[in-house]
């Protein structure tokens, strides 16, 4: 036969299992939700980091263009002695080739 002291302890044992089972539960509940945070913060860096990878493109291609078109002025340089005030460059036309429309006076492309 049980007695009501063993009884007593078992409901203690009882609630403090329930209890425990309470805590896991709510520190559960609370993992899950760092680690939404987590993964949406993680998509947040993910996006910014291809932002500026697509800046750093954008750049390295604007500096390659300034390059080129530099090249050919001072190509035109050499071949025509230096510019008079009147003389205005050419505008860039990036048209659908995205390339420069500056005329390349040398014969060779040199």
């Amino acid at each position: 036969m049980v007695s009501s002291d063993d009884n007593m302890k078992l409901e203690q044992r009882i609630k403090l299992l329930e209890e425990s089972t309470r805590r896991i539960s709510e520190n559960f509940d609370i993992l899950n939700e760092s680690h939404r945070r987590l993964e949406f913060e993680n998509l947040e860096v993910s996006n910014e980091f291809a932002t500026q990878r697509q800046m750093v493109k954008q750049l390295t291609e604007e500096k390659q263009k300034i390059i080129e078109d530099a090249a050919i002025v001072e190509r035109r340089l050499k071949l025509n002695g230096p510019l008079s005030p009147l003389d205005t460059l050419p505008q860039r036309d990036e048209g659908s080739t995205g390339k420069s429309s500056f005329a390349d006076p040398s014969p060779l492309g040199v």
